[in-house]
């Protein structure tokens, strides 16, 4: 499990810098990406990492974070799967309507993510 914690926590921090530094890159990505899934099939995906990081949380130093984070990613997978179709058409607009203010913020957010995964486990 330590390994996994490190694998997602690896992701985020490249992720968030990919949004920092070259934000668009990551709008391109989310506007030729986002409108063909699924939100109710790709819902699963952060379901699964939530439960996985919830377990894993007990292997690491910051347990209660880490422990958060994971209670944050399955109550996202369950908006995706369960949450009405209008809401998920109003946050792909804003998302793919973002400003690079806007990525630049939420790469913000997922390097502190990614740092706390790693530190968590190193």
């Amino acid at each position: 499990m330590k390994t996994f914690v490190i694998v997602i926590g690896t992701l985020c921090f490249i992720s968030g810098l990919i949004e920092i530094i070259v934000p668009s890159v990551m709008r391109s990505v989310v506007k030729k990406v986002l409108p063909k899934i699924n939100n109710r099939i790709i819902g699963f995906l952060p379901l699964l990492v939530g439960i996985l990081l919830f377990y894993a949380s007990e292997t690491g130093r910051l347990v209660l974070i880490v422990k958060i984070i994971g209670l944050l990613a399955v109550l996202k997978g369950f908006a995706l799967i369960f949450g009405p179709a209008d809401k998920h058409r109003g946050l792909l607009g804003f998302v793919m309507g973002a400003t690079d203010i806007a990525y630049r913020l939420i790469g913000i957010v997922t390097v502190a993510c990614g740092i706390i995964l790693l530190y968590s486990q190193i």
